[in-house]
């Protein structure tokens, strides 16, 4: 029994010296902060995101906000064609005409395999009716391709 008694506080003592060494071995070791950023330590690092996170980074670091929002709204389609030879270059000349004579943002698309000229921003079609009306008293021969069209629109916030 004596024996038992002293082996309890030696075992004891082994067990508390082992858990202190044990604490001791994890403190972390102060490590001085590198100074240089990652993009430094890896000059041939290539970040590849989508150009709308840049712009909002931008924004952000520049404290402006944008003045603009997409949302679904209406514009006037005023041209398409099929034609691959000849309807990217028709489309361009037909916008570098009107943009000279109307206000409204005028917008060339491709949609496979249509090149199409549309214009405006219009939040309901009404608005883009009534534009369309507007448009064709100024150049008739637009009436037979143009019509409101469902869109993605850009307006201000």
């Amino acid at each position: 029994m004596k024996k038992t008694l002293i082996f309890i506080p030696i075992a004891l003592a082994a067990v508390i010296a082992t858990t202190i060494m044990v604490v001791k071995a994890q403190e972390p070791e102060e490590i001085e902060a590198p100074t240089s950023s990652i993009f430094e330590a890896m000059p041939n690092a290539v970040i590849h995101q989508d150009s709308a996170i840049t712009q909002l980074m931008e924004d952000h670091w520049n404290g402006t906000t944008r003045s603009e929002q997409e949302m679904q709204g209406w514009r006037v389609q005023i041209y398409s064609s099929n034609n691959q030879l000849a309807a990217k270059q028709e489309a361009e000349a037909l916008k570098e005409k009107l943009e000279k004579e109307i206000a409204q943002p005028i917008y060339i698309n491709f949609m496979q395999p249509f090149w199409k000229v549309r214009i405006g921003n219009f939040k309901t079609v009404e608005e883009a009716r009534a534009y369309l009306k507007e448009l064709i008293e100024i150049y008739p021969e637009l009436q037979a391709e143009s019509y409101p069209v469902r869109d993605v629109i850009t307006v201000k916030k």
